[in-house]
């Protein structure tokens, strides 16, 4: 005779007491923890890319100090992350327990939505934030507009919550973590078996001349595998999608600029360049997941392109250095100003830490009442 839940944990006082603490660290222990938590700026996360004269994609500043110059602070900047928004959506909040993804949240698409005003942010600037680098920091050299830093993403079906530096802090307490950055654009030689098979603006006699996309290809790849082959990693592999440029008018050398002052609607359509780039990326990684599976290692995709590439109003252009400055990319339509879209990429790492660890403890419940 099946007995009920009850009498099952009667008779089974461990898995009694272990359903409890896992019940315990789902409801009780984030309450309490958000009556703790004082959130104040998001984590900047360094990533070790550096400029020069072919474009690359940054994640996030390094470390420097930068007193701000040249410009007045915007006004009004709003420091903290609990003031009411004009706008009527779903509350943003970075308390624990407001921040839990609920089941239907598990299998909401984080990805897919759009761009919605958020008057709460940015939640620094470059008087309170000392680790913006120079050509992001676009309050010092003058950039008039201040509205690209009010928006934040919202997934369709879901809510995605700003990001919390002392619950990320927390979550990851105790662990690694380590970001590869790419330099695609970049002038390369491909290399198999130790013999020179082409290269990509190398400009060497009779060697051929293959596509950026062929070296794309065979990073991801190759990388992927260095992973699947490891015999110690036990973690997380994620993979963030690009984040795209967005020069109109010409090419980054040919004069071309990003002025626009809003982002796009959902519908745009993206460049022929970006499609491609993100079409590699997400094939490579369907390709590694099905032996990551088989493997047992995790591999994760955060797909950000879409929700960038929505974002042309966010880059420099002019404002990442002095008028008169000469340097190579003057219009920097590919890296972000900060306060920018790019923070949001914080966001949706944290959602994605937040749902593996959530798997784990779902699991362990479900193996407790097998």
């Amino acid at each position: 005779m099946e007995l009920p839940l009850f009498a099952m944990l009667q008779r089974t006082p461990r898995v009694a007491l272990t359903l409890s603490l896992v019940l315990f660290s789902l409801t009780i222990a984030p309450a309490l923890y958000s009556f703790l938590a004082n959130p104040t700026i998001p984590l900047l996360i360094s990533s070790s890319e550096t400029d020069g004269p072919f474009p690359s994609d940054h994640m996030h500043p390094s470390v420097r100090i930068l007193p701000p110059v040249n410009s007045p602070i915007p006004a009004p900047l709003n420091l903290t992350r609990h003031r009411k928004s004009s706008y009527h959506s779903p509350p943003v909040t970075t308390s624990t327990l407001r921040t839990q993804i609920r089941d239907d949240e598990q299998r909401c698409d984080l990805f897919k939505g759009e761009w919605i005003p958020n008057e709460e942010s940015p939640y620094y600037n470059n008087a309170t934030c000392w680790a913006i680098q120079e050509h992001q920091n676009c309050m010092k050299f003058g950039r008039p507009d201040t509205g690209f830093m009010r928006w934040r993403w919202k997934p369709d079906g879901c809510d995605l919550p700003i990001f919390d530096p002392n619950e990320f802090l927390e979550m990851v307490r105790g662990k690694s973590m380590g970001f590869v950055g790419h330099w695609h654009y970049r002038p390369s030689v491909y290399y198999e078996n130790n013999t020179i098979i082409g290269c990509h603006y190398c400009q060497l006699p009779n060697i051929s001349d293959f596509s950026m996309f062929y070296g794309y290809r065979k990073a991801f790849r190759t990388a992927f595998k260095a992973i699947l082959d490891s015999e110690t990693f036990e973690g997380v592999m994620y993979l963030r999608t690009f984040a795209p440029s967005h020069f109109e008018g010409g090419l980054w050398n040919e004069g071309g600029n990003c002025l626009r002052k809003g982002p796009y609607q959902r519908n745009e359509t993206q460049d022929d360049v970006t499609m491609k780039l993100h079409k590699i990326q997400v094939e490579e990684f369907e390709r590694a997941e099905v032996e990551a599976k088989r493997k047992g290692k995790r591999f994760r995709l955060l797909d950000t392109t879409q929700a960038m590439w929505l974002r042309p109003d966010g880059h420099p252009s002019r404002y990442g250095h002095l008028p008169e400055a000469n340097v190579s990319l003057y219009n920097d339509c590919v890296h972000w100003c900060l306060p920018g879209p790019i923070d949001n990429l914080n966001d949706f790492l944290l959602a994605m830490i937040k749902r593996e660890e959530e798997k784990g403890l779902l699991a362990q419940v479900r193996k407790m009442m097998s």
